[in-house]
């Protein structure tokens, strides 16, 4: 899990950024980045680590991590890790505009994750995934929201002319420059903190639609190179406001699994449905979901729970419910996520 946390950071930092200027005026794609929520990855999602198997839809953004599976096993290190990015938007780089970006929409918004899970046992098995998410539609994306953009266009001029008016060439017998507070400065940064704010209480909940889909490899001992894959999933996903409060999601999701025959032969189809109600920084929300299994009763699933960001790009999540298959006593489940996205930028 180390290896793999190393490798996501060695890719943010070593990916080829583009080197175009952009024009007076105009907007980097980083600038309309908000602080919505950074939901669970289908590599994270089929680990298998919580029986939910629901992947949320939402904008992205060009990395996002997780953590999970704490305090077990006497520690309370996370036992599973995930990333996911954008390898439109990595390499696209800080110059990336708005112009590109709503040129080819589809390639910045698809998304590539990994993750990797451990076990408490004396193998120290682990399994690692692969993934990939696909945005068909997206209404929330503040990218292509021509209001949002020309307001903030506005906002980026006026804070430009702002700072060259406030910045003051040093004496002839001194050097560099000498930078001047304004008043007029601070009131247009509110003015841009103001619109993000009103942005994502509006479009939070707004219609989004997705496919993805992931492998899982799995290994008896800690040598990856004895892993072998032995699931695949794939996910159909949706999202429908309702009124300022409200996310509706919902879920069809199919999987092929390596049974105990060490053959591809155990399939499942599940339908997971899962309502918010809140805002965009606190909200709760109820779950349910039905697994179908071959040779096996239905598994059902019911899950009440709750996200709130107490900081700007940080999220954290608990789910409690229970599971029950067939006639078999019903079982509690509960989880915890800690949820990083990279924050909204600064325009300048």
């Amino acid at each position: 899990m180390k290896s793999l946390a190393f490798a996501v950071l060695l890719l943010v930092y070593t990916i080829p950024l583009a080197a175009q200027e952009l024009a007076p005026g105009e907007l980097r794609a980083s600038d309309a980045r908000l602080n919505f929520s950074v939901p669970d990855a289908p590599a994270f999602a089929i680990l298998n680590y919580t029986p939910s198997v629901i992947i949320r839809p939402t904008t992205v953004r060009e990395i996002g991590l997780a953590v999970a599976d704490f305090i077990r096993g006497g520690s309370v290190l996370p036992k599973a890790f995930a990333a996911e990015f954008s390898p439109g938007l990595l390499a696209g780089g800080s110059t990336l505009s708005i112009r590109e970006y709503n040129a080819n929409p589809f390639w910045y918004r698809t998304r590539i994750s990994i993750a990797s899970r451990s076990f408490d046992d004396n193998t120290g098995r682990i399994q690692a995934s692969l993934g990939v998410r696909m945005t068909l539609m997206d209404d929330a994306d503040p990218r292509m929201n021509r209001h949002f953009i020309q307001d903030m266009s506005k906002m980026a001029m006026s804070i430009n002319q702002t700072l060259s008016r406030s910045v003051q060439v040093a004496p002839p017998t001194e050097s560099g420059v000498v930078s001047v507070q304004s008043p007029d400065l601070e009131v247009l940064e509110a003015e841009v903190s103001r619109l993000r704010a009103q942005q994502r209480d509006e479009s939070w909940n707004a219609n989004i639609a997705e496919i993805a889909a992931a492998v899982r490899f799995s290994s008896r001992d800690s040598l990856a190179k004895n892993a072998v894959a032995d699931k695949y999933q794939l996910w159909i996903a949706a999202s429908f406001g309702a009124s300022e409060w409200g996310q509706f999601i919902f879920n069809l999701t199919g999987s092929v699994e390596r049974a105990q025959s060490f053959v591809m032969d155990s399939t499942s189809i599940a339908m997971n449905s899962r309502f918010y109600f809140g805002s965009n920084s606190i909200k709760v929300y109820g779950e349910g979901q039905i697994t179908a299994l071959d040779n096996s009763p239905a598994l059902y699933l019911f899950n009440i729970g709750g996200e709130i960001t107490p900081i700007s790009s940080f999220w954290l999540e608990f789910s409690a419910g229970f599971e029950k298959r067939g006639k078999e006593p019903a079982i509690i489940r509960t989880a915890f996520h800690v949820r990083w996205g990279l924050p909204e930028g600064l325009i300048n």
